[in-house]
């Protein structure tokens, strides 16, 4: 900030800056606007973008919103924060960590040395008030005290005692770690909290996948938030992703030549601050009457808790044009804090596409989360088939409508690919998800899933080059597929197709050839920037679109 009316911006390292339109959302404090009372701890604003009817999205209601077949008005971008002035003056939460450190036979060649660095470094930064214990296995778990400690300089000493006499040995038991971690007491009026380090998969004690997560979240009654670290590559990661994402922390993925004690401080650093613990959105009418049933699609599906240095993006789907009342509440240092962010359908801008977009990402990273977890359960568990039919139908349906690929969908950006050869999708879809989302649990492939579904889960800017790792950690970019105004584009030959014309089955006739630079050109031209889209002109070679019910093919420059 440079000034009251300044702001230098500038572009974080590795955001990978694409050629586009830029937005910037600015949380505004109460010094800047009347609308936010003073002392308010809390600021945000509602961003919004109207759905073009015939883009294609009726038909996918019905799988969105489980029998539904209303189509939505729109999608809404939500952004909130703490004012910068409030969380200086709001007292911090005191944490209670839990840190459940592997100390089996895998763990030798340095990386038991760099998690007790880690472990200490820790614990050398907790505030007096805060409160701690360790949990140390291998084949078994054994837990420093019976319940967390307040971290005095006796308590210190004990657990540094404690991690100098860990050694590499034995196998891994995880389901014992985590029933020792999980039941061991807080401290009242503390933010619970779980640092959860394996560079192993589970060899001794209980094994199945689906066991211990069922396990682990049945004994987290006191609601820890589990922060997992998986050591190197020989690791479960679905198994991380679902004891973080289900008890409302991050899994994280630490590669075999990456220091283990920087990415866990890094991490720890980041779980500081003013915290507004287990946030809600609660939808309301005008009225002050609940509204749910005027929302739907809400991402990230548990609002994950605030730190001082934390904004929240909420995305979804309205219904109607019904004024709306977003209200968020939370909890910090035992008081209720909350937020009324009203929003006004009616004046939702037609132009701001990349909501949609963003929107879509979010839920097929969901999705596609939904299938990885649904890999952990026995082959006799009940299945619901149509449901499972209905997602893959989903999933396809919006990577097409709105060109976002992952490692699951990127076969669509192939010339080979017949867009319109439903079946043959289907086919090609279902066997990558069970090959690659389902049965891969270990190794390089797996994890490259974790971190690409990680990202997609929190993005805020567009991927438009569809930018992902593959199974051997390459970054991987797709060149052939445009994300423009809200549409996709696929190109086939010369020619860019829009994504609208490929919802049937068959290719429809072209109704008007229009060379570039022609008089009817600059007439499509003024119609699309009207609407926002005037980058779908913007494409080199030819470009087939679809423009209501007529079907038009805007003839490139030879």
């Amino acid at each position: 900030r440079q000034g009251d009316k300044q702001l230098r911006i500038e572009l974080d390292q590795g955001r990978h800056p694409e050629p586009g339109p830029l937005v910037l959302s600015i949380l505004r404090t109460e010094a800047e606007t009347e609308q936010t009372p003073a002392g308010k701890l809390l600021v945000g604003a509602v961003l919004a973008t109207t759905v073009d009817p015939d883009a294609g999205l009726p038909a996918l209601a019905a799988a969105t919103a489980q029998g539904d077949t209303i189509a939505p008005a729109g999608m809404f971008l939500l952004h909130t924060g703490f004012a910068p002035r409030a969380a200086k003056d709001a007292k911090p939460m005191p944490r209670d960590i839990t840190l459940v450190l592997d100390h089996s036979g895998s763990m030798s060649s340095g990386k038991l040395d760099q998690v007790r660095e880690a472990a200490l470094n820790v614990l050398g930064n907790l505030a007096p008030e805060e409160s701690f214990n360790l949990v140390r296995y291998s084949s078994n778990s054994h837990s420093l005290f019976p319940g967390s400690r307040l971290a005095t300089p006796d308590n210190l000493t004990k657990a540094r005692d404690f991690l100098f006499d860990l050694d590499a040995n034995g196998s891994t038991n995880i389901d014992a770690a985590l029933t020792d971690a999980l039941k061991s007491a807080v401290q009242p009026g503390h933010l619970p909290l779980m640092l959860f380090m394996t560079d192993g998969l589970p060899t001794a004690g209980e094994r199945r996948e689906h066991t211990i997560t069922a396990t682990a979240s049945r004994n987290n009654v006191q609601a820890k938030r589990i922060f997992s670290f998986g050591v190197g590559h020989d690791v479960n990661a679905p198994l991380l992703d679902a004891l973080s994402s289900s008890s409302g922390g991050v899994s994280h993925f630490v590669p075999p030549k990456q220091n283990v004690e920087e990415r866990i401080g890094e991490v720890f650093d980041s779980l500081r601050g003013p915290v507004l613990v287990a946030p809600t959105i609660e939808v309301l009418r005008a009225d002050g009457t609940p509204g749910e049933d005027l929302v739907r699609g809400l991402h990230p599906r548990r609002l994950p808790d605030l730190y001082e240095d934390d904004e929240l993006l909420v995305l979804g789907q309205y219904l109607g044009t019904e004024p709306l009342i977003f209200r968020i509440a939370g909890t910090l240092g035992g008081e209720a804090h909350s937020l009324d962010i009203p929003f006004q359908p009616r004046a939702a801008k037609t132009s701001n596409h990349y909501v949609a977009t963003l929107w879509a990402s979010r839920q097929l990273a969901a999705m596609m989360q939904d299938v990885r977890r649904a890999g952990s359960l026995p082959l006799d568990a009940h299945r619901d088939l149509e449901s499972e039919r209905a997602r893959a139908d989903l999933i396809l349906n919006l990577s097409k409508r709105f060109g976002v690929l992952n490692e699951y969908t990127s076969f669509l950006c192939l010339a080979s690919t017949d867009l319109w050869d439903h079946a043959q999708l289907r086919k090609s879809l279902d066997a990558l998800l069970r090959d690659r989302a389902q049965l891969t649990r270990v190794g390089r492939a797996a994890v490259s899933q974790s971190l690409n579904s990680n990202e997609a889960l929190a993005q805020s800017n567009l991927n438009r080059l569809n930018r992902f790792v593959d199974g051997a950690m390459k970054d991987v970019q797709i060149a052939s597929v445009r994300q423009v105004g809200g549409r996709a584009f696929f190109l086939r030959g010369e020619t860019w197709i829009d994504s609208g014309l490929t919802a049937g089955d068959a290719l429809t006739e072209i109704d008007e050839f229009i060379p570039t630079g022609s008089t009817r050109y600059f007439e499509l031209l003024a119609e699309a920037s009207a609407a926002g889209q005037a980058g779908i002109l913007s494409l080199p070679g030819n470009t087939l679109l679809r423009q209501g019910e007529r079907v038009v093919l805007i003839e490139g420059i030879k």
